[in-house]
């Protein structure tokens, strides 16, 4: 199991409750769709919270 293996496991079964069996029968398509959801929330989290400067 790869890093990227892992990381898509956790979140998947974190959302979801899939298991990695269910996950590995996944297509190309919807492991892609998984990957950018976990680019655009690791950006999202690793942003400073100060942005109310007003």
């Amino acid at each position: 199991m790869t890093d990227d293996d892992m990381a898509l496991y956790c979140v998947c079964f974190c959302k979801g409750g899939h298991t990695f069996e269910e996950m590995a029968s996944w297509s190309q398509y919807d492991r892609y769709i998984v990957r950018s959801f976990l680019e655009i929330e690791a950006e999202r989290l690793n942003k400073p919270q100060s942005n109310e400067e007003e």
